[in-house]
């Protein structure tokens, strides 16, 4: 989990720096969105000419810097060999629990985000483990009440925060066995 709290940290500490507006969990949620999305065909190009729209401002050499980080953690992660240790960037489980219920919604709707602008919606169509997945996640993403901290809340959340973390892995590797 030091992974998962380490890079949550490092972008929320460069958004604050350079006064970006955004969620840090979304952020992370886009990028990985965008890898698990484009399988063999992803380019750094097109995901950072995505993320400079939706921040609004070009990108620092600290942040293209964290992006690259968050792209090998990533792909390292999600990969064949790596024992399923993809964490979701999110705050620190002693945050109030629903600080982290609304990052975990953050963090799938930048991956629908990201799943939506690669076309995996209309191009998973035979694919119904995608396309599920994907609707989970939307219905995450729209998760905004507030949430009390009670054990039941917190056992929810859980089994929520493991969903969406298979989901990435099953996305992703999903997309990368997908014929080109």
């Amino acid at each position: 989990m030091k992974i998962k709290l380490q890079i949550y940290q490092e972008i929320k500490e460069v958004f604050e720096a350079q006064g970006i507006h955004r969620h840090c969990s979304e952020f992370h949620g886009m990028i990985i969105g965008m890898i698990s999305s484009k399988g063999q065909k992803f380019s750094l190009d097109e995901l950072n000419i995505w993320l400079e729209a939706y921040l609004g401002c070009s990108l620092s050499s600290e942040l293209a810097f964290l992006i690259k980080a968050v792209l090998e953690q990533g792909v390292e992660s999600l990969g064949e060999y790596s024992n399923f240790e993809f964490e979701i960037a999110l705050p620190y489980e002693e945050s109030p629990l629903n600080e982290q219920v609304i990052a975990l919604s953050a963090w799938c709707a930048g991956f629908v985000a990201a799943a939506e602008k690669c076309g995996v919606i209309s191009d998973t169509l035979g694919n119904a483990m995608i396309k599920e997945t994907i609707q989970d996640f939307r219905r995450i993403s729209e998760i905004s009440e507030d949430i009390g901290d009670s054990d039941e809340n917190e056992s929810d959340y859980t089994q929520l925060r493991e969903f969406a973390r298979v989901g990435a892995l099953t996305v992703y590797s999903e997309m990368r066995s997908k014929k080109i």
